[in-house]
């Protein structure tokens, strides 16, 4: 098992200190970070060096969220316009461009075979695309408020949505139909995401709270307190047995899943931060926020982390 040790990263940021990095996300290989920001502008960064690998400018609008696709060929981008962008992973020119919402794109999510995404807006509605053609399938509807986060489960049949009207959704991408509504939270939820053995969600929310459900029993399973304002995003590590979260009350927490312990809290001195992820092999973990910040940290091994002292 690896913990992570402040120690032992490697910090890069944005070119201007006035952005807010909103979109975040590793490549399926793991050697370059994705980052989306306020200004319309997102970096591929290389994890090994933290060195900018290419920049692209979004058609319009602020990116909000940014996602690559299972095979890392492809990268979306969702803007503040409404707009989502297909992208070359390898760089060049955009491969499509579709405004489908009438607000910002808060959300895009793959599925595990590539051939959908899904977005979720703050027009209160998820969109069902086809990934070639970014061609409109379906649109979800039931929220009452701005949609903040959507995931697919790892086989692929269900999508979750998490609103700011409080509500967690499944929806079965087969029928298009509701299967279940989750309610606890006491304020906005801004992120929703699967374990990898698909056995639990995980939502973060402005209570500052992340809960644990349980998706055989749909009920839920755990409520993880430690954060003191509103959480903006949490994370599964790839093996699922850690979760990741990024909070208004400037720190990233690590949780045991089994026990909803806290395991590390991270301080983040520049500004708020509002995305976190691990890398594929979960031994980086990333953060993303305010000021143009984007960390990066390595994982060290239990020996190297005793033998250096806890952080």
């Amino acid at each position: 098992m690896c913990r992570y040790q402040c120690g032992k990263r490697v910090a890069f940021s944005t070119s201007t200190s006035r952005d807010t990095v909103w979109g975040l996300a590793f490549s399926p290989d793991g050697r370059s970070l994705a980052t989306g920001c306020n200004a319309g502008t997102i970096r591929l960064w290389d994890t090994a060096t933290g060195q900018t690998r290419r920049e692209l400018a979004a058609p319009a609008g602020r990116v909000k969220t940014v996602a690559f696709s299972p095979d890392g060929r492809r990268l979306a981008s969702g803007q503040s316009d409404g707009s989502v962008t297909l992208w070359p992973a390898a760089g060049g020119d955009p491969l499509l461009t579709r405004k489908g919402h009438a607000r910002a794109v808060r959300s895009i999510a793959f599925s595990p075979d590539g051939q959908t995404f899904a977005t979720a807006s703050e027009d209160q509605e998820v969109k069902l695309w086809a990934a070639a053609t970014e061609q409109e399938m379906f649109n979800f509807k039931g929220h009452t408020s701005l949609v903040m986060a959507v995931a697919f489960s790892p086989d692929g049949r269900t999508l979750a949505t998490a609103s700011q009207d409080h509500d967690v959704r499944l929806w079965d991408l087969k029928t298009r139909q509701a299967l279940a509504s989750f309610a606890g939270h006491t304020d906005h939820v801004n992120s929703v995401i699967f374990s990898p053995d698909g056995k639990l969600l995980a939502t973060g929310s402005a209570d500052g709270t992340i809960k644990l459900w349980d998706l055989s029993a749909r009920r839920e399973r755990a409520t993880l307190k430690g954060h003191v304002d509103r959480v903006w995003q949490a994370a599964f590590s790839p093996d699922g047995r850690r979760l990741a979260s990024a909070s208004s009350d400037k720190t990233v927490k690590l949780w045991e899943v089994a026990t909803g312990l806290e395991l590390i809290t991270i301080k983040v001195e520049a500004g708020i931060p509002r995305a976190v992820a691990f890398s594929p092999d979960g031994r980086q973990l990333a953060l993303s926020g305010d000021h143009g910040v984007v960390k990066l940290w390595r994982a060290a091994t239990e020996e190297e982390v005793e033998s250096r002292g806890r952080p």
